[in-house]
């Protein structure tokens, strides 16, 4: 399903779903799986402060331009960083600490 929605196509403002309201679903997005079950996100994230959020310098070739998020996860001390790789089939972790 693509969400573009554009006068173009022959939608209005009306047509356009209500981003607020959707489901979250724990799984990092993967076309790939039958059974559209990505990898779980991981549990740390889940309530953690997130104190950075970008993209990665080119030079790290990391897919998609890379997803870099530095977090607190709930109840720690420690900063960690997790890194996610994405193109049009899915998103997945790159690296975590």
């Amino acid at each position: 399903m693509h969400l573009t929605y554009q006068e173009s196509d022959g939608h209005t403002d009306e047509d356009r779903p209500s981003f607020a309201e959707f489901e979250i679903v724990p799984r990092l997005p993967n076309r790939r799986d039958p059974a559209n079950e990505g990898a779980q996100v991981p549990a740390d994230l889940i309530g953690a402060r997130i104190v950075n959020i970008g993209s990665a310098m080119p030079e790290a070739d990391i897919e998609g331009g890379g997803l870099i998020l530095d977090y607190v996860p709930k109840g720690e001390p420690a900063t960690k960083r997790i890194v996610f790789g994405f193109n049009d089939v899915g998103l997945w972790v790159e690296f975590a600490s």
